[in-house]
């Protein structure tokens, strides 16, 4: 097992809902992937300076054996690099290639020690240890180069003086404590980091699907509107229409196009250009507004619309008004003002017009005058229907 179990406790407190265990394994495993090229590149380099150094300052029965470690060394960190650099390693060789680059060092620290017989290059194995945990996120992994690493330095110091082990001895395993520490932050950091990683994908995919079906809702809506057979439209509070279906723009005889920007007055007969206003000064103050409107058509024919509109208003956006209208020309509705006495009726400019005057001006009808039976009977009694006379 590669990333150790204790890893499964820490991905549960952190965040069992968002990531998985073995998503967590694969996170620990491409964190120290990412690590092998750099590490390898800069050990590469480490060694080389080591090759010169010892070359140039040590004596000459030590310099030897350490150039001709330290010279393969630098070498094969560079190839490492190099292929670590071309090819993408797969997770499950990531900290075997880790633990063999620790025990690569391990070998020229020890080498060191050993020819050396200077008793504090054991701090370069403390140095290691503790990079081992830094560098290692597996436990197991972990675990067993740090258990590699205090026996070798065990082996070798052994001809030492007791009060040197036992000094260094002290100071090895509180490197390893240390070694331990930092492993366990750095693991519960990158987890943590995972897990906010995933939140947020989880959160963009949702964000995602919710703008989708939005747009697809939205697109619903504009086929609605586009398609439908009554008259829709938008405009804002000083009357400039926004929008407008094709219904509504062909039943005036326009296009779209030449109906939005243009203004609701530009519709209105003259004599009517009040109601507009009052419309308009009614519609800011009410959410929903209802009544008639007398339009002129692009042909110069008079039509009217019962509407019902609403005043609406959205966050980051100025208010406007979404209509709703339907051509009622030849259609009386309403309430008539009609005198009780001669039966002429009060348009809207406020004079009184006859009945059939009135009705031809506001719808399709028109009129064939008779005579019913009894103003005949009451208008000229001596006449008579002609089969009345035969009888």
């Amino acid at each position: 097992m590669i990333a150790g179990q204790s890893h499964d406790s820490e991905a549960q407190d952190i965040s069992a809902d968002w990531i998985s265990t073995n998503e967590l394994r694969a996170a620990l495993n491409e964190n120290v992937r990412d690590s092998l090229p750099p590490a390898a590149l800069a050990a590469a380099g480490l060694y080389a300076f080591f090759a010169v150094n010892h070359w140039l300052v040590l004596p000459h029965a030590i310099a030897v054996p350490l150039v001709a470690f330290a010279v393969p060394t630098a070498i094969s960190f560079f190839l490492i690099w190099t292929v670590l650099r071309r090819k993408l390693v797969p997770l499950r060789r990531v900290h075997p290639i880790g633990a063999a680059m620790v025990a690569l060092v391990l070998m020229n620290t020890l080498l060191q020690l050993r020819i050396s017989g200077d008793v504090k290059q054991s701090t370069n194995v403390m140095l290691l240890i503790v990079a081992t945990g830094a560098f290692l996120l597996g436990r197991n992994w972990l675990v067993l180069c740090l258990l590699l690493t205090i026996f070798a330095w065990v082996a070798v110091a052994e001809g030492m003086q007791l009060p040197y082990r036992l000094h260094y001895g002290f100071a090895m395993f509180s490197a390893s404590v240390l070694s331990v520490l930092i492993h366990l932050v750095r693991v519960k950091s990158i987890l943590r980091l995972e897990s906010l990683r995933k939140k947020e994908q989880g959160l963009r995919l949702t964000a995602e699907l919710a703008i989708e079906a939005t747009m697809t809702s939205e697109k619903r809506y504009r086929e609605l509107v586009e398609n439908s057979p009554g008259f829709i439209f938008t405009h804002d509070l000083s009357g400039r229409i926004l929008s407008v279906n094709p219904a509504a723009a062909d039943a005036l005889g326009f296009s779209p196009n030449e109906v939005v920007g243009s203004h609701l007055f530009d519709f209105a007969a003259e004599l009517d250009h009040s109601d507009f206003e009052s419309y308009l000064q009614v519609i800011r103050e009410k959410r929903t507004v209802e009544g008639y409107l007398r339009l002129v058509a692009k042909n110069g024919e008079d039509r009217t619309w019962y509407y019902r509109n609403f005043h609406y208003e959205e966050p980051g956006r100025a208010p406007y008004v979404i209509g709703h209208a339907e051509d009622i020309s030849g259609i009386l509705r309403g309430i008539l003002p009609i005198c009780a006495s001669c039966k002429r009726i009060r348009n809207q400019r406020g004079d009184w017009e006859q009945v059939e005057a009135y009705i031809r001006e506001h719808t399709e009808a028109e009129f064939s005058h008779g005579i019913c039976p009894e103003c005949r009977n009451r208008l000229y009694p001596g006449f008579d229907s002609p089969t009345r006379s035969a009888e």
